[in-house]
């Protein structure tokens, strides 16, 4: 089912989190900080981390860029309700999703599966295409976005099923809601705006004037493809 690690300064917060999550198959790891974090993630392969953002010492977003800057480990924040803006930061810096304290934990299950699920359909893709567009090369086998030069770029799980779902519906109007259903029954209109942004961030497209992923006003995207 896939191994999961549980940052959260909160032992009952642990507990309920590790008693669901392994009940339902996944083996768990749990700490209480960015230090016993790093320690247990040397030792133990996790695909997952649920990551409290309020964390004494290094906070959550702080350990989210840290992260995101070493690998593509799925990160899931844990928030307060009315953390509004740091879960929007958290997002933008390269979390793939969050929940918010207190939770549900049906809730919490069905997010990590559904991440579970994004990440782990890269080992059973048998699709080698390759999409060109512009100065870009997206691999659909293996998740990888490059530059025509050989640079890579990461790109998380979320955002890799977004700009894959675009990419190839080239010219077509895709509805947000087609967005949201082909990338995760998690993935939020809130946590798409940000994965849209963060894509043309990545792909250099001017976000007053978007080339590639233009936004058609209440209804969705369409993906203007430079010419290779």
């Amino acid at each position: 089912m896939g191994h999961l690690l549980i940052v959260d300064d909160d032992p009952v917060v642990r507990e309920i989190l590790s008693s669901s999550l392994s009940e339902h198959g996944y083996q768990v790891k749990a700490c209480e900080d960015g230090e016993q974090m790093n320690a247990l993630l040397r030792e133990f392969p996790a695909d997952i981390v649920l990551l409290d953002i309020r964390l004494p010492g290094t906070d959550g977003l702080a350990l989210t860029r840290y992260l995101r800057a070493q690998s593509d480990i799925g990160i899931i924040l844990v928030t307060r309700l009315d953390d509004e803006v740091d879960r929007i930061i958290g997002l933008e810096i390269g979390a793939d999703d969050y929940i918010a304290k207190p939770f549900n934990l049906r809730e919490v299950r069905a997010r990590v599966g559904a991440l579970m699920r994004r990440i782990s359909a890269v080992g059973r893709s048998d699709i080698s295409e390759t999409i060109r567009f512009g100065d870009w090369a997206l691999n659909l086998a293996t998740q990888r976005l490059r530059r025509i030069d050989g640079e890579e770029i990461r790109l998380t799980p979320g955002e890799y099923q977004v700009l894959a779902c675009l990419v190839q519906r080239p010219q077509k109007l895709t509805t947000r809601e087609h967005v949201i259903a082909m990338g995760s029954v998690s993935l939020s209109e809130e946590s798409l705006d940000v994965l849209i942004s963060r894509l043309r961030r990545k792909l250099g497209d001017n976000h007053r004037n978007p080339q590639l992923i233009q936004t058609v006003h209440g209804q969705g995207y369409v993906f203007v493809p430079a010419p290779y």
